[in-house]
């Protein structure tokens, strides 16, 4: 069994510690799959495999979860869907409880004047709810706004994550350097670099792609991809 390997790149090529998306970052509406996979953030908790890890579905099985900034809980499910999706004439939730409240046997109603929201509102089939600017969520008295630790969020990161008010900061370990805001670099200087992966049960073999930048890691006839 292999435990221990080296790869050797081209001039100015090193190997990074980025996930199988290739380096980049999902959309603020898409979850980030553990192996580094983007999937539509409403994907996440709806009983359906979406991510090949099948991170998108672990931890459901409360009856609610907490939606992460800009969502919205679909009621009675795990599911949480982009707000902009709410009361846009389009079931999205599972019963399409996001347009129609068959409960009160009315559709979506815009009562926002009544709700006195710190930031802004938008219609719901319950008549409106409050949300928050990026880096914020509703608190517990449904209409003023707190702090969300963005550090929360899987792949916010590469390594360390600070969380400040509205926001939050990324910063690598020592060897490391940060670029893009998120992503850390190997900081060597020569062209021969250690790759280091963790959780591989039994690789089989490596494959560099220089032209796309990736290093295919084969284990129990799985690939898994690293760029460089």
């Amino acid at each position: 069994m292999i435990t221990y390997y080296q790869c050797f790149c081209p001039p100015d090529i090193v190997i990074m510690t980025e996930l199988v998306s290739g380096g980049r970052t999902c959309s603020a509406d898409q979850f980030t799959c553990r192996e580094g996979q983007c999937i539509p953030r409403e994907y996440r908790c709806d009983h359906v495999k979406d991510c090949v890890d099948n991170s998108d579905e672990n931890n459901c099985n409360s009856d609610s979860r907490d939606c992460y900034p800009g969502e919205w809980g679909c009621p009675g499910s795990t599911m949480c869907i982009p707000l902009n999706k709410v009361c846009d004439d389009k079931p999205d939730c599972p019963g399409g409880t996001d347009e129609t409240n068959s409960t009160a046997g009315q559709t979506c109603l815009d009562r926002c004047s009544t709700l006195s929201c710190e930031f802004l509102c938008h219609p719901s089939p319950q008549g409106g709810t409050c949300y928050c600017p990026d880096g914020f969520i509703v608190a517990n008295d449904s209409r003023s706004c707190t702090d969300y630790n963005d550090c929360q969020i899987w792949g916010i990161c590469d390594q360390l994550c600070e969380d400040r008010p509205g926001t939050h900061h990324c910063s690598c370990t020592d060897g490391y350097v940060l670029e893009q805001g998120h992503a850390c670099k190997a900081n060597v200087s020569g062209n021969r670099v250690t790759l280091v992966a963790e959780n591989l049960q039994s690789p089989h073999g490596l494959a560099l792609d220089p032209t796309v930048g990736w290093v295919h890691v084969l284990q129990s006839n799985k690939a898994t991809e690293c760029t460089l």
